[in-house]
């Protein structure tokens, strides 16, 4: 018999992606798709469109500019906020540089009044 409470090995239990909304065609889910999910949807779709069969070479001929699409716009919006993050970076070092600046020119100050007080 076990114990309450046993030594039961501690299993990793993965968060499971959310189930597909019903009533939404693929279309519709690619803006609200993970970037692993929309590069697994292109290359699927990118391999159906070669195959024979008309309604999923059809679907997958509508899907691939949407996904080109979509990749586009987050491409983009990756950019911009890598180049506001690489701004904001800049503008911290700046002030980080000036307040060294100033904190040397203050230290070299008080150092020349004390200079100028100990020749007295």
């Amino acid at each position: 018999m076990a114990k309450a409470g046993g030594n039961m090995p501690h299993v990793s239990v993965e968060k499971a992606p959310a189930p597909a909304p019903t009533g939404q065609s693929l279309a519709e889910r690619i803006p609200s798709m993970t970037d692993a999910q929309l590069d697994a949807l292109q290359v699927n779709a990118e391999r159906f469109s070669k195959m024979t069969n008309d309604r999923k070479q059809a679907e997958a001929a509508e899907l691939l500019p949407l996904i080109a699409a979509e990749l586009a716009v987050r491409k983009t919006q990756k950019s911009a906020a890598a180049a506001e993050r690489s701004k904001a970076s800049a503008d911290k070092r700046a002030t980080a540089r000036a307040r060294k600046q100033r904190e040397k020119a203050l230290e070299a100050e008080a150092a020349g009044s004390a200079a100028d007080e100990s020749e007295d």
